[in-house]
């Protein structure tokens, strides 16, 4: 691995970009936001950290999670706590048959009743509130559902709530995207909770049960609890299973492209970064300038020569030539890139942030971050994020 220490970056300069920046916090929101002005004047900072931000909401958020209402040993001594993963049921696609789900819906009705009837907040609504009457009812109806005679009203009620948010659930899934998907199905839902014709068979459902209750807080509740159970039925998360094998080998071909991209994406920064006034920028030019392979490089054998021929080709002089240990930098950036950029996982994963997820991969990659050993942490993600907005959108184009 001398080559990285040689050839990649040397010098005590890029230490101290390293040291200065090192507590920076890396907004991949910022990264990938579609960056049309460039003027550091615009960009908002915040007056406790110096940390700057190209959007307000960005650093509202930053001051609320960093310095609001905590001092600064608070903040120092904080031990991040890993939040679990959560499945987001709002927004998905259908994949379970929505007619052979159809027949559980009477145990669906029965389940929401009971969940309503034990949940800890309602039980804390004083008994003459709306919400103590509308948790009393939950109760009562929850003691009729173990009477066998009472099945059948069960059965038929939770069809009809069945057949109204399946209809809710359905209507996104033409939606290519997440946030589309998910607000007309939102949109779908707020007509069930205003529908008139609904409302009054609930109050049939609770007649029939011999519940004498007349408030609408409690049918509002049963629809969305019975929305979220049934999302939950018929868009079940993907086992390890479903994944496809993903072929990832690289061809010729396209490792001789690679090394073209890799000449063009510093060459590109060092010309965004030439236009800015501050040290940093600067450092950050002087880092790039050293990617740059010399003459020894160019003139001299390796065992990636393969790899120039068409950028030898191509070049009529002035292309940003890089060192092989650069070259080998991008070349794990496209072996892992390439897991995620294919039509299978695309297909399977159309909720997902895909930018913002290849940067994750990326980031904990330990042959990506070995590579770049010593190089400054926030030019990194940059270069990271200027990859896989090259790749990603060559991807679609195609």
């Amino acid at each position: 691995m001398a080559a990285y220490n040689d050839d990649f970056i040397t010098g005590e300069l890029f230490e101290a970009i390293f040291d200065d920046f090192e507590s920076g916090e890396i907004d991949l929101n910022e990264l990938y936001e579609d960056d049309k002005t460039e003027s550091d004047a615009e960009l908002f900072q915040c007056s406790k950290c110096s940390k700057k931000y190209k959007k307000k909401t960005s650093l509202v958020k930053h001051i609320q999670k960093k310095h609001q209402n905590r001092n600064e040993n608070e903040i120092e001594n904080e031990i991040p706590v890993p939040k679990p993963l959560e499945r987001d049921i709002i927004g998905q696609r259908p994949a379970v048959d929505i007619k052979t789900s159809r027949a559980q819906a009477g145990s669906i009705l029965k389940s929401t009743f009971l969940q309503l009837a034990n949940d800890n907040l309602s039980n804390a609504f004083p008994p003459e509130s709306s919400g103590g009457r509308a948790n009393e009812a939950a109760s009562k109806i929850c003691s009729a559902s173990a009477n066998p005679a009472n099945q059948e009203t069960f059965d038929n009620f939770g069809t009809r709530l069945y057949d109204a948010m399946s209809d809710v659930i359905v209507s996104g899934s033409t939606k290519k995207l997440d946030s589309s998907m998910k607000y007309t199905m939102l949109q779908n839902f707020h007509q069930t909770q205003i529908d008139i014709e609904l409302n009054k068979e609930f109050n049939h459902f609770y007649q029939s049960l011999g519940v004498n209750y007349s408030g609408k807080l409690l049918s509002a509740n049963v629809k969305w609890t019975y929305f979220i159970k049934l999302c939950d039925i018929l868009t079940p998360s993907q086992s390890a299973n479903t994944v496809p094998e993903i072929d990832s080998s690289i061809t010729k071909e396209e490792e001789s492209t690679l090394r073209y991209v890799a000449g063009f994406i510093p060459f590109s920064l060092m010309k965004r970064y030439r236009r800015f006034k501050g040290e940093k920028f600067g450092l950050y030019v002087l880092c790039l300038q050293n990617w740059r392979a010399n003459d020894d490089d160019i003139e001299g054998e390796s065992l990636q020569d393969y790899t120039k021929a068409w950028t030898t080709t191509i070049n009529r002089g002035g292309l940003f030539k890089v060192s092989d240990a650069v070259y080998s930098f991008f070349y794990k950036l496209e072996c892992v890139v390439r897991q995620q950029l294919n039509i299978e996982t695309v297909m399977a994963d159309i909720s997902v942030n895909l930018k913002k997820k290849l940067h994750l991969d990326i980031s904990c990659s330990d042959s990506v971050k070995f590579a770049w050993e010593d190089i400054r942490y926030e030019l990194f993600h940059i270069v990271t994020a200027k990859f896989i907005n090259l790749r990603a959108d060559s991807f679609v184009k195609f």
